[in-house]
């Protein structure tokens, strides 16, 4: 269908972002950290049209704060990477609805980002306090790395994908200046790239998706509240930021229609609510904006 469905409560008491993620099986799966601090989740079975009731999974002795990162791997099993009140990152392996705490260390200033990369290996990347950004590795079948600084400057989120070249891109804001910059590890090497500069000045976060054809793609909002992308062809370099107009707040969404391969970005206005401009496959022009309504809350 090309028609949004319009917004459906979940219920719940929300103080940060959700996660959400496709699972292997189709099902849909939507992450969250609740006022109490617990982690919780609820899921719309492939197929369906009704939500589970939100199970709990609690927390790791803390208070858990800010919005989880998510990624399924070969094996059906959910990995969720979530703070603490002090700052600790936990991972909590989750299997059937339940799931155990592990804690990862290392002391983060903002939230995680996490990918599943070639191979079955999962990426977990984090800002720490002293403004470096820090990587942790779990090989298939293996144990963790341990935390790895890759320096820089960085403040904030980081975006992190996996592209079709099998190369894992992480996409972050210097902390002088706001200016953004990628570091990315080609498939076959154990060495990172080191941090390039995009350009710009964002006042939030990027986002970032591996689009169709081979394309990458980095979101963000400038000065101006005008929403940008910066095109990664799949033999070139970077387009430079190009303006897709609108006036927004915070961070934008996007995701890949895997049954079409259209790639659509989310936005919240200035004055709250939610649009979605979209690029199909194989097209060079995108929509334009279309309002999905409702009064979306965020910093």
């Amino acid at each position: 269908s090309s028609t949004w469905s319009g917004f459906s409560s979940l219920g719940g008491n929300w103080p940060a972002y959700p996660a959400a993620i496709t699972g292997n099986s189709g099902s849909i799966w939507v992450l969250a950290v609740s006022a109490s601090g617990d982690l919780s989740y609820a899921d719309l079975p492939s197929g369906s049209t009704t939500w589970s009731s939100w199970g709990d999974l609690g927390n790791p002795g803390h208070p858990l704060i800010g919005t989880p990162a998510v990624v399924q791997d070969s094996s059906g099993t959910f990995h969720i990477f979530v703070r603490d009140d002090t700052g600790v990152l936990y991972e909590d392996r989750m299997q059937n609805g339940s799931g155990t705490f592990s804690s990862l260390g290392g002391i983060s200033q903002d939230d995680p980002a996490a990918v599943l990369a070639g191979s079955n290996t999962i990426y977990v990347l984090e800002v720490g306090w002293t403004t470096q950004m820090y990587y942790d590795k779990l090989p298939s079948g293996g144990s963790w790395s341990g935390w790895t600084s890759l320096g820089g400057d960085a403040l904030g989120v980081p975006a992190a994908i996996h592209d079709t070249s099998g190369a894992v891109r992480v996409y972050v804001r210097r902390a002088a200046d706001w200016e953004a910059f990628e570091n990315h590890l080609s498939s076959g090497s154990s060495t990172w790239s080191g941090f390039s500069s995009l350009g710009g000045a964002l006042p939030s976060g990027p986002a970032a998706q591996a689009g169709s054809g081979g394309y990458d793609w980095a979101f963000a909002l400038g000065r101006s509240t005008n929403l940008y992308f910066d095109e990664l062809p799949p033999s070139g370099s970077y387009s430079g930021w190009t303006e897709l107009n609108g006036a927004f707040t915070g961070t934008p969404g996007v995701t890949l229609n895997s049954h079409g391969g259209t790639t659509h970005v989310f936005g919240r206005t200035t004055s709250g609510s939610l649009e979605v401009n979209s690029l199909p496959s194989g097209s060079s022009t995108w929509t334009g904006y279309t309002s999905l309504g409702s009064q979306v809350a965020g910093s």
